[in-house]
């Protein structure tokens, strides 16, 4: 059975807050999946922060955010655009809060559903029009993390 946001535990109180600091994958790598719910364990995610730097390849960039369940269903997915005019930095937040997803750059915001998610559930971020220069760093993501319920 699909997993849906708020599915039997959305009242939990009182996890176990942590910061999951990946290693940066290889530059021109544009899907990038910095963290899977642990087994045995349900978490809200928090925030999750990234570096997305370009080449000087001029162009749109789209990153791209998505909750994939094990079976590889979209539970969710939000992006932007940001446009590159040559080499560039751009610094992006994807937050459950009131601040949602944020862009330096354009200051677009979007929102995503914070959880609770279940063991298996895969945070995906991907630069669906990368370039080969293109790189992700700086990742964090801050979760609220339960044993499984």
């Amino acid at each position: 059975m699909p997993y849906r946001v708020g599915h039997g535990n959305a009242g939990l109180t009182g996890g176990e807050i942590k910061v999951i600091t990946p290693a940066d994958p290889a530059v021109g790598d544009f899907v990038f999946a910095p963290y899977t719910v642990p087994a045995g364990k349900i978490v809200r995610i928090l925030y999750v922060s990234a570096r997305l730097t370009t080449s000087s390849a001029v162009g749109t960039r789209k990153p791209i955010l998505t909750l994939r369940a094990e079976d590889g269903e979209t539970l969710f997915s939000t992006s932007f655009s940001t446009q590159a005019a040559s080499a560039s930095k751009t610094m992006m937040g994807f937050g459950s809060g009131p601040t949602n997803l944020l862009d330096q750059n354009s200051g677009s915001a979007r929102g995503f559903p914070a959880g609770p998610w279940p063991a298996g559930v895969l945070l995906e971020m991907n630069d669906s029009a990368g370039q080969a220069g293109d790189a992700w760093s700086e990742v964090h993501v801050f979760v609220e993390e339960w044993e499984g319920v």
